[in-house]
Order: C-alpha cells, then sequence, then structure tokens
C-alpha cells in the first residue's frame, strides 16, 4: 500500500511539474528469445543441455522535465520483483562550464554500464566490462545514489567528480530525525532503523576525465578510490569509441582492485577485462556487429598450472549479431536484433567445462 501511494504522490507532483515546465515522456520494450546449449555438460555421459526461453529483458517508463537552468528525470521498470525505481535526480546548470546533478544515476564509471542507453546498445545485451565492473562496485545496474559535479573548461574536455554510497541503496547511513531525539530505539514507524556501523566521515568519492576532440571520437578514463568502510573495490575504466555514418569501432576496459579484508594484504586481488566491438552498416537499415570480450576475475592466477581458491575463471566471449532498423532515420525506435554468442572459459588445471553458445532474437520499441 505504501509503494502505491508513493507512485501515485510521485504522479501527482510530476503532473503538477509538467504544468509550469517542459516535459517529455520515454518508453522502452525489449521482448526477447532466447535458445542456450551447453555441449558435455557431464562429459562423462556424454550429455548435453538445451534451453529455451521467452520474455521482457526490459519494460521501462521515464518522465523527463526541464525549467530553465533545472531539469531533472524520474525512471522506473517493470520486472517479476514488481514496480522498480531504477533512477531519479535533479539537475542543474550553475553556469555554462558547471553542474550539477544528485539523486539516483549512472554516474562516473563504465561507459558501457549505466552510461549508454538500454536502447542504444550495439548488440543485445551489456558487454562483459560493464556487467563486471558494476556488479563488483556500486551494484549490478551500475547505478548509485549520490551528488555529481561536472566541469566542462573546454568545448574538448569533461571533468567529473562523483560523492555517494558506495552503493545503490535507497538510504545508507540514515540519520535519526529530529523526533527521536537522538535514541535509535524512538524512531518513526515509517523510518528505517539507523545503521550503528562506522563508515567514516567522507563518502564514496569516484573521479572522470572525458574528452571528445572530433565528432568521430569520444574517450574516457575513471577512477574509483577504494573505501575502508564501504566499497572497499577500487576501480579504473577507461574508453575509446571511434564512429563514422558507415562503421563503428569501440574498446571498453575496466579494472577492479578488491581489497574485501581491508587490513590484510594477503587477501588483495586485482580482475580485469576489455571489449572490442566493431560495426558496418550492410545497408541503410541492416547493421553488422562483431565483438571479443575477456574478464580475468583473477590477475595473479595461471589457469594452466596453479591452484587458488574462490574457482576463478577466466571469461571469453565472442558474439556476432545483425541489427534491423525499421526507420533509419530514428534507428532505435524500432529495432529487431539477432545475436549469436559463443562462450571459451578458462578455469583452473584445464577443468573440463560446459561451453555454452547463446542464440538470442529481440524486438525493440523504443518512444521518447
Amino acid at each position: 500500500m505504501k509503494k502505491v501511494m508513493l507512485l501515485a504522490a510521485l504522479a501527482l507532483l510530476m503532473a503538477a511539474g509538467a504544468a509550469r515546465a517542459e516535459g517529455s515522456l520515454v518508453g522502452l520494450m525489449q521482448a526477447w528469445w532466447t535458445y542456450t546449449a551447453y555441449e558435455d555438460t557431464i562429459p562423462a555421459a556424454d550429455y548435453d543441455a538445451t534451453q529455451t526461453g521467452f520474455g521482457l529483458r526490459r519494460a521501462r517508463a521515464a518522465w523527463a522535465y526541464k525549467q530553465g537552468d533545472m531539469g531533472g528525470l524520474v525512471m522506473s521498470e517493470v520486472s517479476g520483483a514488481g514496480l522498480t525505481i531504477l533512477e531519479a535526480y535533479g539537475d542543474w546548470k550553475i553556469n555554462d562550464k558547471l553542474s550539477l546533478r544528485a539523486g539516483r544515476f549512472g554516474g562516473v564509471g563504465s561507459e558501457t554500464a549505466a552510461l549508454t542507453s538500454a536502447a542504444r546498445l550495439d548488440l543485445i545485451d551489456l558487454n562483459l566490462v560493464g556487467i563486471r565492473w558494476g556488479a563488483g562496485t556500486v551494484g549490478v545496474d551500475g547505478r548509485t545514489i549520490g551528488a555529481q559535479l561536472s566541469l566542462t573548461p573546454t568545448e574538448v574536455f569533461n571533468v567529473r567528480v562523483l560523492a555517494h554510497n558506495g552503493s545503490g541503496d535507497l538510504n545508507a547511513d540514515f540519520i535519526p530525525n529530529n523526533n527521536s531525539h537522538g535514541d535509535p530505539t524512538q524512531m518513526d514507524g515509517d523510518e528505517p532503523d539507523p545503521t550503528m556501523a562506522d563508515t567514516g566521515a567522507l563518502p564514496q568519492l569516484d573521479f572522470g576525465v572525458y574528452a571528445q576532440p572530433t565528432t568521430e571520437l569520444r574517450v574516457g578514463f575513471t577512477y574509483g578510490l577504494p573505501h575502508e568502510f564501504r566499497q572497499t573495490t577500487g576501480s579504473m575504466t577507461a574508453f575509446v569509441y571511434y564512429a563514422k555514418p558507415a562503421y563503428f569501432l569501440k574498446f571498453d576496459y575496466a579494472t577492479l582492485m578488491h581489497n574485501d579484508t581491508w587490513d590484510d594484504d594477503d587477501l588483495d586481488y586485482s580482475s580485469l577485462g576489455y571489449s572490442l566491438t566493431a560495426g558496418y552498416g550492410l545497408t541503410k537499415k541492416a547493421e553488422l556487429v562483431g565483438r571479443y570480450e575477456l574478464w580475468d576475475e583473477d590477475t595473479d592466477v595461471d589457469y594452466e598450472t596453479e591452484d587458488a581458491t574462490g574457482n576463478p575463471m577466466l571469461v571469453k566471449n565472442v558474439a556476432v549479431g545483425v541489427n534491423y532498423y525499421v526507420n533509419p532515420d530514428a534507428k532505435y525506435d524500432q529495432v529487431f536484433k539477432a545475436a549469436f554468442t559463443l562462450r571459451m572459459d578458462d578455469t583452473l588445471d584445464d577443468a573440463d567445462i560446459a561451453d555454452p553458445y547463446l542464440f538470442q532474437l529481440m524486438w525493440q520499441i523504443f518512444l521518447h
């Protein structure tokens, strides 16, 4: 009931805002069919397995508004778990060079994760770099809650500093309100209990530098500081994107510096991965896309000779796909996609594992 009331209040606020500001409704639907085959799932028995599924990969709606130098967006998603608020943030253009964003959003981090619209993915889903960066830092969807300053000193460069709670949690480090008089046992019924864990005086801090020296080329580098009490995994990411009307080339990279036990350097380890994606326009409506990607869960492990705890893996994917744009002048509004992915993973001591291959079909409708 509380969720229904919250959504109703949110709708009323957006409707009231629409009367005073420029607003727009955005919707995304991605329906898909998947077929997965596993060869030699049980090698000794010479047993294969297949899986077939239908579903909604994404069903999202968002309301964006703008009024002078202020703006914002609220985005929700429908899934098996119900209705989820993916993003909710406000924007303030302080001047021509400086702006502020606060709320829940995709901030500084892997360009291929939450910073790339789900309606504009090259293949049907994210690449390994975006998935593993999000899962190892702020969360699976790559979004966090905080405030971000964005400085654009020239037309080429952009610098961002993000202070956030280190995760996608809606209420991290809750502070008791005045009604509790500082007594955590005397909380209002609708408010969460405060956490008494020490999370430090400073929030999580991430930094990003971006540049677009030409209309075809975009590059960027980010660094996420590890935090003793918050996100103990540090990160570095980089991307280089080059796009022409007939083709594009993309490189994504990420390193995660895991420090789960802050005072024990012997348990530290790193993960890293990269993705190479290329696309070529076969016709005005059809596009061929290929990708090679790799993710090494533990860079200290030699998968051919060494042993380690946690069963790390060296994940390697090769994918090829075709995108058909119904209207090339508004190419993402309605798209049919087909993709084939082959996994070629390495494990410790050359263990015999099932290398699945995956075939996907997707129909996308994008309203904006």
